[in-house]
């Protein structure tokens, strides 16, 4: 029987950017369809409400070797939220190891004002969403064009 006993990254993860994830523990198994990893909207493991842009990683790293004391997965974000990060080891169930909040964009909407733009009036957009633009750096690779 395998067991994972914890989950680390190595950076802050940022939507659209890959993002590995190192696991560590005894009896570890990187052969296709053997642990698996997910990330998660609903904290529970049980469902496939995958975060945004990811979904089930069949094939750990190092790929082909069993009795492992440590994996990797790397998932890529396409939206900003909290999610937790889910393992199985062969013939296990998923356990949530961590739950990790993604920086980027989330679900957004914007208004503007006026509804309809008129040459000459100025024109105010209002965005809406997890991560405000507000919170924007100037090295922030987030952008708004008109």
């Amino acid at each position: 029987s395998s067991d994972v006993c914890s989950s680390e990254s190595t950076a802050s993860p940022k939507a659209g950017i890959a993002y590995t994830f190192n696991f560590t523990g005894y009896l570890l198994n990187a052969f296709l369809g053997a642990d698996q990893v997910k990330a998660v909207t609903d904290f529970t493991c049980v469902s496939s409400n995958f975060a945004p842009g990811t979904g089930l990683v069949t094939f750990l790293n190092p790929s082909g070797y069993a009795n492992l004391n440590s994996t990797t997965a790397t998932l890529t974000f396409s939206l900003g939220g909290t999610f937790a990060i889910c393992y199985q080891a062969q013939c296990g169930v998923f356990l949530a190891l961590a739950n990790l909040t993604v920086a980027g964009p989330g679900m957004i909407s914007y208004i503007s004002k006026p509804s309809s733009p008129v040459t000459g009036v100025n024109l105010t957009i209002i965005f809406n969403g997890i991560y405000p633009l507000s919170n924007a750096t100037a090295n922030s690779t987030d952008l708004v064009k008109v």
